[in-house]
């Protein structure tokens, strides 16, 4: 103490009587309301939930003690993430701090299409918020087949999975399959059609295979690809029955019968040409309209050759019989019927029978590949071969205009006896041996008959059947 303050209490002291005796001074404590020594504070109040600790420290956030109007909570870690964080508020959502064992994110904002949703939780594919630059959808459930799949992406044409408007969808970013579904060539995971505009060469189906496909849905072009009219997608050729005039291959017909003898030529194995029939084009129009049939065509306009330029056949007296003609006495004074209809010659004999006969004729087959062998099933009754009845076979290569010998009588051919008094049946069979120059040519075969004379009346003619060629105007027999 200051000196003169002793000085007056010791004046006092002796005014008053009484003797001074000196004491220790009390030592601080925490609690005095004097700050001393190591405290921070001393507010001596005993209060741990204000400024001032009733340690006489100063009150902060970790030290374990709520203080009054400042702390939510206080539980003296420095552990951020449990229910008390460092800045000693209570953990909730959108706080910034992941609160361990109870969020799975805590990004502090409101932000539903960012990593983290506003409840605090993970964003992942299915949780129906659409995470942004992440997913392009998402609708909250697993199901691959609606407009968003799975993975959160959105359903197209290729993705491998069959979704709503879908027939298929393999996944191979094919359109030249069974499944069309390149989306980036316009494929539409529709099962691959006749003109849908994919062509099919890659598929495993056989009934859906593809030639073409310009999926314009026209049967007259060089593609047939209208599906509600038969149109198949195969290249278009003569003869598949879709008259192609918008084509590179402009046809005048096509009746797809692929017959070369009706009025619109179209057997695309046989030369057809699907043009309008007509004499001269080759082929032998027998079963189209009455105002185009012919008995042959030759491809030329040749009246003298063995078909004439209005397609006629040049036959002598030769045709069809069912029975071969009656001679003078009994038995065979009555008509000899055969099994079926042949081709022949009765050698011109005059009716009613008998009758003389004079004849030198020829008849000839239409145009055909000449084969190898010549055969045929023949019968005759006449005077056989040498000066008189005999039949010569030869062959033209030149349209009719020439013809070389195949066979003559006399020769060692049945045809070239007489074989007078012999029943209907059986017939003789024939082979007879082409020569190698004319084997694999176009060409026609023509039978020639030469009675030599008006004798005799036992004579009943010569005839064919079951030949591999098909006569003029007639059918094979």
């Amino acid at each position: 103490m200051r000196s003169g303050t002793k000085a007056l209490l010791l004046g006092l002291t002796a005014a008053w009587g009484c003797t001074l005796v000196n004491k220790p001074a009390s030592p601080p404590k925490c609690g005095d309301g004097i700050v001393a020594g190591l405290e921070e504070c001393d507010d001596a109040n005993g209060s741990d939930t204000d400024d001032c600790t009733s340690a006489c420290k100063l009150a902060r956030c970790g030290d374990g003690i709520v203080q009054d109007g400042k702390d939510q909570c206080d539980d003296g870690n420095s552990e951020d993430g449990d229910d008390c964080t460092n800045k000693c508020t209570k953990a909730v959502c959108g706080d910034g701090v992941v609160h361990k064992g109870v969020e799975g994110c805590d990004d502090g904002n409101k932000t539903e299409t960012d990593t983290c949703l506003s409840s605090c939780v993970s964003a992942t594919c299915g949780d129906g918020v659409v995470q942004k630059d992440v997913e392009e959808c998402d609708d909250g459930n697993k199901v691959d087949t609606d407009r968003c799949t799975s993975k959160c992406i959105k359903a197209r044409c290729g993705d491998g999975m069959v979704q709503y408007g879908e027939d298929c969808d393999d996944g191979n970013k094919n359109n030249a399959d069974d499944c069309p579904d390149d989306a980036a060539n316009k494929g539409t995971c529709r099962k691959a059609s006749c003109g849908d505009g994919f062509v099919d060469t890659m598929g495993t189906d056989p009934a859906l295979k593809e030639d073409c496909d310009d999926g314009n849905h026209s049967n007259s072009d060089d593609c047939p690809d209208d599906p509600l009219n038969k149109g198949k997608c195969k290249k278009a050729s003569c003869g598949d029955g879709f008259l192609n005039f918008a084509g590179t291959m402009v046809e005048e017909c096509d009746d797809g019968n692929h017959s070369n003898n009706d009025d619109c030529p179209d057997d695309p194995m046989k030369a057809g040409t699907c043009k309008l029939a007509k004499c001269g084009d080759g082929f032998v129009d027998t079963s189209g309209s009455a105002a185009k049939l012919e008995q042959c065509d030759d491809m030329n306009m040749v009246d003298a050759d063995a078909c004439s330029n209005k397609c006629t056949c040049m036959n002598g007296g030769w045709g069809i019989y069912t029975e071969a003609p009656p001679a003078s006495s009994p038995p065979a004074n009555l008509p000899l019927p055969f099994s079926g209809p042949v081709f022949g010659t009765d050698g011109n004999r005059s009716k009613p029978y008998p009758g003389g006969e004079a004849e030198n004729s020829f008849a000839n087959s239409q145009p055909l590949m000449i084969p190898a062998q010549l055969t045929f099933e023949s019968w005759n009754v006449d005077e056989g071969s040498g000066s008189y009845d005999n039949k010569y076979i030869s062959i033209s290569i030149d349209g009719g205009l020439t013809f070389q010998s195949v066979f003559s009588c006399p020769g060692p051919q049945p045809f070239c006896n007489s074989n007078v008094g012999r029943p209907a049946e059986p017939f003789d069979k024939i082979i007879i041996n082409v020569p190698a120059n004319l084997v694999g040519k176009m060409g026609v075969i023509r039978l020639a008959y030469n009675t030599g004379d008006s004798c005799c009346s036992f004579e009943r003619g010569f005839f064919i059947r079951k030949a591999n060629f098909a006569m003029c105007s007639q059918p094979p027999m």
